[in-house]
């Protein structure tokens, strides 16, 4: 079953993988890094308290991260 992931959660993806590419562009690649590790971490600890979107939150982070 697929579970829509709340429009604030996704905006904040967004949002952060555009921090991201951003500092990595400005030769902050471990910068961007953190950003990417940051909301990653966020993701798994709404898993982890039971939100139904957190696992679909996770793997987008996963992707963001590779």
């Amino acid at each position: 079953m697929r579970v829509a992931i709340a429009d604030i959660k996704l905006d904040l993806f967004v949002t952060s993988v555009d921090v991201a590419a951003s500092r990595a562009n400005r030769c902050d690649a471990a910068g961007g890094h953190d950003e990417r590790l940051y909301g990653m971490h966020r993701a798994e600890a709404a898993r982890d308290e039971g939100e139904a979107w957190g696992a679909a939150l996770v793997g987008h982070w996963e992707g963001a991260l590779e």
